[in-house]
């Protein structure tokens, strides 16, 4: 008699086939389906191959896309479950006997692939009579199965993952149901099954009805229930049962989705599954809400008018949460998560709740909900999500009214507002008083509702000499101990755990570009976030060249190979300016126009912003990359650059050094392009008069050895300086974004304004000289852009000027006025040469014969004091040259 191996569609494999004895017969095996386990490319396919010639015949009426590759192959007896509701029946005398010799039958473990082997081992005939009719009933849920047929499928549920006990009803199938001792032990498990029968309806009568669908959560059983019989239960409620619930096996949270099997539904499809049941499928848990949003079908954000309710959330303290390791492989996947679970998780989540989305970036969701109670379901399950999925990171929500006669920019204003004190504390305070929120105590918007944080992250907690702390965060406990990419152990704690193990899975979805074409991100290039599928993109096709050739670094030591000085890098902050202003400026606009069309408006302008910060962001890149020779490791291109987080209007870069400045001045200037001619375009937009939306940054070029928070500290410091720049600029009536940077060389980093007092300032009695003229505007118009400018008189020094020469201008300033431009006038005339005299003419912005190494700082949004123009910022950039693609 042939041995029998029992299976599940994602146990089969190459292993497996090698295990297997003389020629196989496989039954009501499907294909593999793909799954974060597995998929049919590294289960069935492998398992076919390695089998070869041995593989006699495989029956299953398990519907997969794969099936027509085998339609040819006669040894692939492939039909759908409409033709043949259960295999058994596909199972005839003719076939077994045209088979021949069979050394081992590989069945499903279930009763439709043990009456199926029983059937194949007794050549083709039924172990009693109805025993086919059974199966159908059993696997189709129809009708009623026989007597006998109730008691096997009730100890078969007892006993479901026992192979023994398999084994054993096959014996007593195979005997034609004469086994007497099989009969007793069968009837025993019968037995069990109704103390779980009792468990499952117990949860039956905790599913919750919405619209078509019936719902029931029981991942917190820890025994074994009847999942069909509690689907099949929530199916008299419903037309459609969903059951979340935990793989006893594996802990892993799931979700299973059915309905009968003549409804009609297509489960397979609707959820872009490779195959199964098209009336019943298993689901990840995190695709929960997805599932219920397109079960339910999703709204549109224009099918809501007020009265409405306006859900706002925003992010606690996201730069604590993304470098709460310094890993840049840490970060990256944490921001990746962080992206995944803000954009398409929170979209579906809101959907799920009969609410839609409106913008949701960087941290931050508004969505639209017409009835307060769904709103407010969604707010407390969004912040469930937020800790489910990252473990750590937690947001703050509000809910809000959107009242009639109530310019929608208003309420959203108002929800800034509330969302501003919330995170103070203040509403809380005032709420336990009874008191409420003067006037004079409305909170300023300067952006979607976010000021940009100081980067200090939570204090070390040592813990309990009773646990161990992660060794990548310091904070938290540790929940693993697991092998790291240099071959050590270290404890890990939640935060990276999830963030490693969501970046390693394989979901990631299409992206569709602009040109209409999909890409699909690829994880071995090291695509995290969906940025970088589409950068790898746009840079292969400007270079000619495949996407496949290119890859991400992995590290901070991987970026800075070719970086010039070697291992230096640059951390660029970014940050759209006055923000609160363009709102402003959208809700005179919109006045007048009806409830939809301020909507409609809105999220045009949302959507703008984002699209403006993206394509900068890629055109910048292009721009600075354009020409340049990049370095290879494994016959890829590693790119000199990482994305850490991309928001609404912000960025977070690092970067090798010598590209740092030239592609903030190029995404600052590109920004403003951009933005000045989208908003221009946008129909929804016509009539409204915003002002330039500019972009200022703060760069930090360092070695990428010191400590990375300090890094970001310094970037903070340097964009709030920028920003100050751009607002003095404004109040003299230029909208103009700004850039202040700072080169580190040392191994400590001292707070901005320490540095600049210290270092860069000369004190000449009660007068300050400023060594320095940063921070720098970026226009797109060529004679305001003093950082383009600078990077000129960089190149204008090179060969012209020796170094050793230029690096004494640092002491003759350090003099005074007098006694430093006396000096500075005997240095400049014994320059070499007219060029060199000339470069130096050019830095300081003079034509005269001997030029004067101070000069009163009459700049727009300058800070009125004497400075020097260019010269000594273009001395400390000679050292770290600025590389700029072609021109």
């Amino acid at each position: 008699m042939a041995e029998v191996v029992f299976v599940q569609p994602f146990e089969v494999g190459e292993e497996l086939a090698q295990k297997l004895q003389g020629r196989v017969v496989v039954l009501d095996v499907a294909f593999c389906a793909d799954t974060p386990r597995s998929s049919f490319a590294t289960t069935t396919l492998p398992f076919i191959q390695a089998l070869g010639e041995r593989l006699v015949l495989w029956v299953d009426h398990h519907e997969h896309e794969r099936h027509t590759d085998f339609f040819s192959d006669s040894r692939f007896v492939l039909s759908s479950r409409e033709q043949h509701p259960a295999v058994p029946e596909m199972i005839t005398p003719d076939m077994v006997q045209s088979a021949g010799q069979v050394d081992t039958i590989v069945a499903h473990g279930d009763f439709d692939g043990i009456m199926a082997a029983a059937k194949w081992l007794l050549g083709g005939e039924e172990p009693y009579p109805g025993a086919d009719e059974d199966a159908r009933a059993i696997d189709s849920r129809k009708v009623e199965p026989s007597e006998i047929g109730k008691l096997i499928e009730m100890a078969l549920k007892a006993k479901r993952s026992d192979d023994a006990f398999r084994h054993l009803v096959l014996r007593y199938l195979v005997s034609r149901c004469q086994d007497k001792e099989a009969e007793a032990l069968i009837q025993q498990a019968a037995e069990e099954y109704r103390s779980i029968m009792e468990r499952t309806m117990q949860w039956a009568q905790r599913y919750q009805v919405d619209r078509s669908l019936a719902i029931v959560d029981i991942r917190e059983e820890q025994e074994p229930i009847d999942l069909t019989l509690l689907l099949l239960e929530g199916q008299k409620l419903a037309p459609i049962a969903i059951v979340r619930s935990r793989n006893l096996k594996t802990g892993e949270p799931q979700l299973t989705i059915a309905a009968a099997t003549d409804s009609g539904f297509d489960f397979v499809k609707l959820f872009d599954l490779k195959g199964g049941m098209p009336t019943r499928v298993t689901l990840p848990d995190e695709r929960y809400f997805e599932a219920i949003a397109k079960l339910k079908g999703s709204k549109h954000p224009d099918d809501f008018e007020p009265p409405a309710f306006l859900l706002y959330a925003d992010l606690d303290r996201i730069k604590d949460y993304l470098f709460a390791s310094v890993k840049l492989r840490h970060i990256v996947a944490a921001s990746a998560l962080l992206s995944h679970v803000n954009e398409k998780q929170t979209e579906w989540l809101i959907c799920a709740h009969d609410g839609a989305v409106i913008f949701s970036a960087g941290g931050i969701t508004e969505a639209i909900f017409q009835h307060e109670d769904k709103a407010r379901q969604a707010a407390e399950e969004l912040r469930k999500l937020y800790l489910d999925q990252t473990g750590s990171a937690t947001v703050t929500v509000t809910v809000i009214p959107w009242r009639e006669g109530v310019n929608f920019v208003q309420a959203i204003e108002d929800a800034m507002r509330e969302m501003s004190r919330r995170k103070a504390g203040e509403v809380e305070r005032r709420e336990e008083k009874g008191q409420e929120l003067k006037e004079s105590e409305q909170v300023e918007i300067t952006g979607w509702g976010k000021s940009l944080e100081e980067g200090a992250v939570m204090p070390f907690f040592g813990g309990s000499p009773f646990f161990r702390i992660c060794e990548m965060t310091g904070r938290d406990f540790a929940i693993d101990y697991r092998l790291q990419r240099d071959g050590t152990f270290r404890n890990i704690g939640i935060t990276v755990s999830k963030a490693e193990d969501w970046a390693e899975k394989p979901h990631y979805q299409p992206i569709r570009l602009l040109s209409g074409e999909e890409i699909t991100p690829n994880p071995d290039l090291k695509d995290r976030l969906p940025i970088d599928a589409i950068l790898r993109h746009q840079i292969a096709k400007e270079c000619d060249k495949s996407p496949d050739e290119f890859r991400f670094p992995e590290d901070f030591e991987e970026l800075v190979v070719g970086a010039q000085p070697r291992g230096y890098m640059g951390y660029i902050e970014a940050d759209g300016n006055r923000f609160g202003e363009l709102l402003k400026a959208l809700k005179e606009g919109i006045k007048g126009k009806s409830d939809k069309e301020q909507l409609q408006a809105y999220r045009a302008f949302s959507k703008l912003i984002k699209e403006t910060t993206q394509e900068a962001l890629i055109d910048a890149l292009i721009e600075v990359l354009d020409g340049r020779e990049l370095p290879k490791k494994d016959g890829k291109t590693i790119l000199p650059f990482r994305v850490l987080l991309l928001g609404g209007d912000d960025i977070l870069l690092v970067i090798q050094a010598q590209y740092a400045l030239t592609f903030a001045e190029a995404f600052c200037r590109l920004f403003q392009e951009k933005a000045r001619r989208k908003f221009s375009q946008e129909p929804s937009l016509q009539g409204v008069e915003f002002p330039d939306f500019t972009m200022s940054a703060g760069v930090v070029i360092a070695h990428h050895n010191l400590p990375f928070l300090s890094l970001h500290r310094m970037a903070s410091e340097l964009l709030k300086s920028a920003k100050r720049r751009s607002w003095k600029a404004k109040q003299e009536g230029q909208e103009i974004g700004a850039v202040d940077f700072q080169v580190v060389t040392g191994s400590n980093i001292e707070d901005l304004k320490t540095l600049r007092r210290e270092v860069y300032t000369v004190r000449d009695g009660t007068q300050e000289l400023l060594m320095t003229g940063r921070p720098y505007l970026v226009s797109p118009n060529e004679g305001e852009n003093e950082l383009r400018q600078l990077l000129e008189v960089v190149e204008s020094l090179k060969g012209r000027v020796a170094r050793s020469r230029l690096k004494e201008l640092g002491d003759i300033m350090r003099q005074g006025r007098q006694r430093g431009n006396f000096a500075f006038s005997r240095w400049f005339l014994r320059l070499d040469n007219e060029e060199a005299q000339k470069a130096i003419r050019y830095a300081l912005g003079t034509k005269e014969i001997v030029p004067s190494l101070w000069q009163d700082d009459r700049r727009i949004g300058g800070q009125g004091k004497r400075f020097c123009r260019y010269l000594w910022d273009a001395v400390e950039l000679l050292d770290f040259p600025q590389q700029r693609g072609r021109e």
